[in-house]
């Protein structure tokens, strides 16, 4: 797996997901958010130790509280999990890498 995170550029990440038949997700702001990168530069700097395990949550009552028009969010083929879902796993790639099996 390629990831914007090792330097690829954004179109070879694309292409190589379509030449694989993958689907893929990305939230910018979870990944370029001033939070995860000082926890990576902790990490890659060898001022914390190996992670060994994540949780994510969203611990709010819903997008369709606050969303201006939320109806796209209960449409077909989406959903909040599929809105909300990159985030937590943006953050976390870099951190352990690729996703080889989900539980």
């Amino acid at each position: 797996a390629r990831s914007l995170h090792d330097g690829t550029p954004p179109r070879a990440v694309v292409s190589g997901g379509e030449a694989a038949a993958r689907r893929g997700g990305a939230a910018p702001a979870a990944s370029a958010g001033t939070g995860l990168q000082a926890g990576l530069a902790a990490l890659r700097g060898g001022r914390v130790g190996r992670p060994r395990s994540a949780s994510c949550a969203c611990q709010y009552g819903g997008r369709d509280i606050w969303h201006p028009a939320p109806e796209f969010l209960f449409g077909g083929g989406g959903g909040p999990v599929l809105d909300g879902g990159p985030y937590p796993v943006t953050a976390v790639v870099p951190v352990f890498g690729p996703v080889r099996r989900v539980t």
